[in-house]
This record gives C-alpha cells, sequence and structure tokens, in this order.
C-alpha cells in the first residue's frame, strides 16, 4: 500500500509541473495552476477568461491584433496529458504507461552492469579430493580357522563320593562321617591329618591327649562318649544311639535305647519302632526282641504291646512302668548303677568327676573334681558359677555359661539338639 500512494504522489508531482510551464497561454490552465471551471465560461460571469491577452513582448511597439473570438466549446473529454516537453527541465517526463504492478519490488533500477556469466545450473562443484584408493573393506574378515569349543571341558577326574547327611556334630569327609574335633586324619578340618605321635584333641594336633580323654587311632576322644569309641577304643553304637558314660544308647534315656523321633525308645520291644526306628506292628501282636510276634516269649511280659523281661528291662524293672535311672541297670528287676556310679539325686554319677557330687552326693565343686577333689578347671572347660564344666555337652550351659536346652533336648559339641 505505501509504494502505491508513493507512485500516485510522483505521478501527480509529474503531471503538474509541465501544466504550469507549457500551458500558460492556454485558458484551460490558468497561471495559478487551477482549472477554468465551466460552467463559469459558459455563464460569462468571468469576461476577462475569453479574451486573448495583448503581446506586449513584440519590439518596435507593434501592437498585436486582439482575439476577441470565444474559443469553440470543446466537448470533448479535456486532454489532460500534458504536451511533451522539449525544454531541457530538470524534471522527467510523465510515464504515461501503464502503472506497474505494485507486487513487484519498486527498488530503484540496478544501473549497473549486469552480469553476463552465464548461469551455472549445473550442481555445485565437489571440491573434495577424489579418493582414487580402493575403498576400504569394513566387513570382517572370514574367519576360515576351526570353530572355538565353548562347551565345557570333559571332567575325567574321579567323581567325588555323594554328600550323605551324618549325624550331628559330624563332617561328611570323602564320603565318610567324621568328627573334625577329634579325627587324626581331618582334624579341624577334611584331609588335615596329624603327623605320627600325634593325636587330634578339639580340632588341634597335640603330642599328648589332655587328662579324661584316650588316644585312638590317633584321636584324642572321650571313650566314655565317644560313639565310635564306647568304653573302649573300637566299640561303636548303632545307628541312632549315643554314647552315654561309655555304654551306647539313647543320651538322656537308658542303656540300649535308639532315638526315634527325637524320643529314646528300645527298639527290641517297642510296638511303633519293632526292630527300627518306624518298623510299627499290627493291631493286637507284640514286639519282642525285634520282631512282632502274636504272644510273648517265655519269661517276657506283656507291657502295653511290649513284650519286656522284668528282670532286666530297665523301662520295666521287676514291674511293667518301673523305669531305672540314667546310667543304672536293671538287675535280676531291681536298678542298680554301673560299677563305678554312685546314685545320687536318681542318678547314676561317678563321684570321682562329677562337679555337684565330687568325693560324695552333694558336694560341688568351683573348679574341676579330680579323683574325688576339687581343683582348677581342666583344659577346654569353662568355668561357670562355682563349677567348670565342658560346654560342648553340658545342657545347663551349652555352648556357654548359662546357654541351657530344653528339657527334652541335649547338648551336642555345644548345640542344643532334638525335638
Amino acid at each position: 500500500m505505501i509504494r502505491w500512494l508513493s507512485l500516485i504522489a510522483l505521478s501527480l508531482l509529474i503531471t503538474t509541473t509541465p501544466l504550469q510551464q507549457g500551458c500558460e497561454d492556454d485558458p484551460l490552465y490558468p497561471a495559478d495552476g487551477g482549472l477554468v471551471d465551466d460552467d463559469a465560461s459558459e455563464g460569462g460571469s468571468d469576461a476577462s477568461s475569453d479574451v486573448a491577452p495583448t503581446d506586449t513582448a513584440s519590439g518596435g511597439g507593434d501592437t498585436a491584433e486582439t482575439d476577441t473570438a470565444a474559443p469553440p466549446e470543446d466537448t470533448a473529454q479535456p486532454d489532460t496529458t500534458p504536451p511533451e516537453d522539449t525544454s531541457t527541465s530538470d524534471v522527467a517526463p510523465e510515464d504515461t504507461s501503464t502503472p506497474e504492478d505494485t507486487s513487484e519490488d519498486t527498488a530503484p533500477e540496478d544501473t549497473s552492469e549486469p552480469d553476463t556469466t552465464p548461469e551455472d545450473t549445473s550442481a555445485p562443484e565437489d571440491t573434495t579430493p577424489e579418493d582414487t584408493s580402493e575403498p576400504e573393506d569394513t566387513a570382517p574378515p572370514e574367519d576360515t580357522s576351526e570353530p572355538e569349543d565353548t562347551s565345557p571341558p570333559m571332567d575325567t577326574s574321579e567323581p567325588d563320593a555323594p554328600q550323605q547327611s551324618c549325624p550331628f556334630g559330624e563332617t561328611d569327609c570323602n564320603g565318610a562321617c567324621v568328627n573334625v574335633l577329634s579325627d587324626g586324619d581331618h582334624c579341624g578340618g577334611c584331609d588335615q591329618a596329624c603327623s605320627g605321635g600325634e593325636a587330634c584333641s578339639f580340632g588341634s594336633c597335640t603330642a599328648d591327649c589332655p587328662q579324661g580323654t584316650t588316644a585312638c587311632d590317633g584321636s584324642c576322644v572321650s571313650t566314655l562318649l565317644d560313639v565310635n569309641n564306647c568304653g573302649l577304643c573300637g566299640v561303636e553304637c548303632a545307628e541312632g544311639q549315643d554314647c552315654t558314660l561309655g555304654l551306647c544308647g539313647c543320651f538322656g534315656g537308658n542303656v540300649g535305647e535308639t532315638r526315634c523321633d527325637g524320643q529314646c525308645t528300645n527298639t527290641d520291644n517297642d510296638p511303633a519302632n519293632c526292630g527300627a526306628c518306624g518298623d510299627a506292628c499290627e493291631e493286637g501282636r507284640v514286639c519282642t526282641r525285634g520282631e512282632c510276634r502274636s504272644d510273648c516269649r517265655f519269661l517276657e511280659e506283656n507291657c502295653d504291646g511290649a513284650c519286656v523281661g522284668l528282670a532286666i528291662d530297665v523301662n520295666n524293672c521287676g514291674e511293667c512302668g518301673n523305669a531305672c535311672p540314667s546310667g543304672a541297670l536293671c538287675v535280676f528287676g531291681s536298678c542298680e548303677c554301673l560299677p563305678g556310679l554312685t546314685l545320687c539325686d536318681g542318678e547314676c554319677v561317678d563321684t570321682n568327676s562329677n562337679l555337684r557330687n565330687c568325693g560324695a552326693c552333694g558336694l560341688t565343686c568351683a573348679g574341676q573334681c579330680e579323683s574325688g577333689q576339687c581343683s582348677d578347671c581342666w583344659p577346654g572347660a569353662e568355668q561357670c558359677g562355682p563349677e567348670c564344666v565342658y560346654t560342648g555337652l553340658n545342657t545347663d550351659h551349652c555352648g556357654a555359661c548359662g546357654n541351657a536346652c530344653a528339657a527334652d533336648q541335649s547338648c551336642f559339641f555345644g548345640s542344643c539338639a532334638g525335638p
């Protein structure tokens, strides 16, 4: 819009200037630049406009003839196009051509020499130097070698012995259950053998066994407690039995009993575990000497399905239901402690070593009891209150002083076990 208004203003300026200079004598264009009113010329209101002015410019005083005739009326549309200006006026002639499309740019024409260089319509030249070398082969080189065998190497070694479930306190070493606290070939761990002349005591090889232990096949063991050397070196207890005071049985139970489902029982006459744990007799039958029978043998008595000898059965000593204390035997129907043991408060104890009955029933030692005399604690024992105890087996101080096991539990190597 601004360019259009500028073009109109320029056209008016060009049109007005020549009319004033070249048409001064034309009655239609007065000297003041305005147009003659047609109504005024017809009505004669301005008479002086019809008389041509006297030319006084001639020399010698000649008077020009006055032209009093009115110019013929021009009924045609007035030609507003100014006559060609032949003077050397600085004003540019009017551009009578059709107005240029205002949508084009009206910026001043560039009068500089045109660029005669022919337009290059081809693609811009690639100035990168041409790589005439062979294109690099980015593909991985073909592997002509034999494919690598990623399968694991074949194990040609001898297969290990199958792992087995060992009793509490024992460790599976090469398929055998051993006690690494006392085994001379596995002292402290599997395959850690003691040298000649040494024995294993509490997991360490030593030249001399501590007091109260015996060297059996390179191991310092207590024959009062060791199931593989119960009472004497080489005496093994049956499966499920413990060694109590040198006799095979169920720890906490009676001599000759076996632990089944956490309970001590005599598999010789238990109808629920006749001959072995879990082997029950049919209803109406009895268990005698580890066999289910329809009736009991001679000199046996049927006590709740168990055929027992009242003369020797520790649970039915002399009569059904009369149980002897731990460490006692039924001798001809009477409970008697084993040789070297004394019955103290319902228990058969060794007064030569018992801390609560040292030398006699009821005498308690603050240290250890040796030969019926109180002394300091022995190697491996701990003093718990006034007593020296072996925390590996003591149910009142199992593993540590004051750590008591439940009434139906036992202490094996410092841990409570049982139901």
